[in-house]
């Protein structure tokens, strides 16, 4: 059994807010349930006493506790806790590193295989909204008289820092504004959202999660963490940096504090080359081969997938490393009506990084016209 000990959340689900517990924990069910990521809390099991007046969500047993420790606590009174034990650099970055990897997974299907990832096609984007220290436990691999209580995958010299309670998640879709208002944690929720101007997006993520690594980094001076924290916390919700980002920054720089060499992202993808554009291309090239493989739902799905790359993108690079000037890829993307697509050679493929399948103009006219654009 590679969960010897489980971690069991009982619920009392009577008087006036049962109902509203119950709906929250099936919710976490459902979410935990499908999510499976090495830095997200795993799922095992859901149950309801027989009275129906406790829920109980069975999950594996995380028993490093939360980052809650490591932070220093204003007690009041000029009075403060200090935290348990401080944090090394490697630490900070480790932290980044995993806790990225598992927001990414949530908002983009990222997911992680040993050293490297894959992006799932049909992924839908969750937002957590209500990232924190006390949500962030860490597996700490720990010997005990008769079992080891963590998966024997895990190094001994590396606790693995995992995403809990997605009590209040939600399947992100840009293009329904249905996300309440308010909902989380106020000390570490973006301004659009604690000022309720904005509904949660992506982008109040990647703020609760420089909010929760700027509460670990005070003792050491670390200029390019400074800035990363002061830029997932920035007001503006477009001057913050995409996830796919947080987690290319961190694990370089977690590659550079233990000495290792810089890691791969994509297979078969350059690494120098940005996070954010390597997906770009793995998804145009899944998006050209759909056009004589698939129908337009996937296709449809794929373009609103990558037009958030694109918007993502443009942070990194004024114009999205050339892409936004690109008359193939904004035919691909439905940015083009049919009279210009027919004033393309018609019959004669891209030469483009990303059309690797030899995709036509007139294959996209073919196929039900250039799709809408999203």
């Amino acid at each position: 059994d590679p969960y010897p000990l489980l971690f069991r959340k009982a619920f009392d689900t009577t008087g006036d807010e049962g109902a509203e517990t119950l709906r929250l924990l099936v919710q976490e069910r459902d979410y935990l349930r499908n999510l499976h990521h090495p830095n997200i809390v795993k799922f095992i099991a859901y149950e309801e006493s027989d009275d129906h007046c406790k829920a109980y969500l069975f999950t594996e047993y995380c028993n490093g506790g939360d980052l809650s420790k490591f932070v220093r606590k204003d007690l009041g009174n000029s009075k403060v806790k200090e935290p348990q034990r401080r944090l090394s650099k490697r630490e900070v970055w480790q932290i980044f590193s995993d806790l990225a990897a598992a927001v990414a997974y949530l908002h983009y299907g990222v997911i992680k295989e040993d050293n490297s990832f894959s992006l799932k096609t049909d992924w839908k984007p969750v937002i957590h909204r209500d990232i924190k220290p006390a949500n962030g436990e860490f597996l700490l691999v720990l010997r005990l008289s008769i079992i080891i209580v963590v998966i024997s995958k895990f190094k001994a010299d590396l606790p693995t820092y995992k995403l809990c309670d997605l009590g209040i998640a939600k399947i992100w879709d840009p293009a329904v504004n249905q996300t309440r208002r308010g909902r989380g944690t106020t000390a570490y929720m973006p301004k659009e959202v604690k000022e309720q101007l904005k509904r949660w997006t992506p982008r109040g993520d990647v703020y609760s999660l420089g909010a929760t690594i700027r509460k670990l980094e005070k003792e050491f001076n670390d200029v390019t963490l400074t800035s990363l924290i002061a830029q997932c916390t920035d007001d503006s919700p477009l001057k913050r940096p995409s996830s796919l980002t947080l987690l290319q920054i961190a694990r370089e720089e977690l590659a550079a504090a233990s000495q290792m060499e810089s890691p791969s992202f994509l297979p078969d993808r350059p690494n120098e080359m940005d996070y954010i554009l390597q997906a770009i291309i793995e998804l145009l090239e899944r998006l050209c081969h759909s056009f004589k493989i698939i129908g337009k739902d996937l296709r449809k799905h794929l373009t609103e997938k990558i037009n958030t790359l694109l918007e993502d993108g443009r942070l990194r690079s004024a114009d999205c490393w050339g892409l936004d000037r690109s008359l193939p890829l904004k035919l691909v993307l439905g940015k083009v009506n049919k009279a210009e697509a027919l004033a393309l050679d018609g019959n004669t493929s891209w030469e483009c990084p990303w059309n690797t399948y030899g995709l036509t103009p007139r294959d996209i006219i073919d196929h039900d016209g250039p799709s809408p654009s999203f």
